[in-house]
């Protein structure tokens, strides 16, 4: 049986050793390559991200301004329908006062128009009177619902529009104008009246 001398151990400890040092280094070139990808990774999807993130938040900003655009509209047709008889100070006031129904988008990005209108025998409309704030939006009497053209009949038409501009600038997302128009009828028989307008 053959013996190895002191030598030979030396040397295979040594083998042994370095096998073992190579494979250490290695392993820290490989785990340094996947920390290395995984940084690129991160850089490449950190813009997407923070887009997707950001436009999800300023499309769920301009959806909550698009529903009390259309509340607006029709809180301000059902205010003005309950009385007989408004002034022009009065239907200030309604306006005034509704524009807090926006909140907390500004005002002074929010028109709105309420009209009176008349369905005569034939069916014709006539527009009695006609308010608004900041601007005027123009109604569109061919929308008008053919229950409401009912022959000698009234209605109220109220319009609001707003101005959504983005918090992000327009440079990434534009604007959009949000417009609603709702039509009621007054709670009494009569035709609202207005006496300055």
């Amino acid at each position: 049986m053959a013996t190895t001398s002191p030598i030979q151990n030396f040397f295979k400890r040594q083998l042994t050793r370095e096998k073992q040092a190579v494979r250490r280094i290695k392993n820290r070139f490989r785990n340094q390559a996947i920390a290395g990808v995984a940084a690129v990774e991160f850089a490449l999807i950190l813009p997407l991200m923070l887009l997707i993130y950001s436009g999800s938040a300023e499309i769920t900003t301009a959806i909550s301004a698009q529903r009390r655009v259309f509340h607006l509209a029709s809180s301000v047709g059902d205010l003005i329908g309950r009385e007989k008889e408004v002034t022009r100070a009065g239907l200030d006031n309604v306006l005034n006062l509704s524009t807090s129904l926006m909140a907390p988008f500004s005002p002074s990005e929010t028109t709105m128009t309420v009209a009176s209108f008349t369905v005569d025998a034939a069916g014709n409309l006539t527009r009695e009177w006609t308010h608004s704030r900041n601007g005027t939006l123009s109604v569109d009497t061919a929308s008008v619902p053919a229950f409401l053209r009912q022959p000698n009949t009234s209605f109220i038409a109220s319009g609001a529009r707003y101005i959504y501009r983005p918090s992000l600038g327009q440079t990434i997302f534009p604007s959009y104008t949000f417009e609603r128009f709702f039509y009621s009828r007054p709670r009494s028989p009569d035709p609202v009246l207005c006496t300055n307008c």
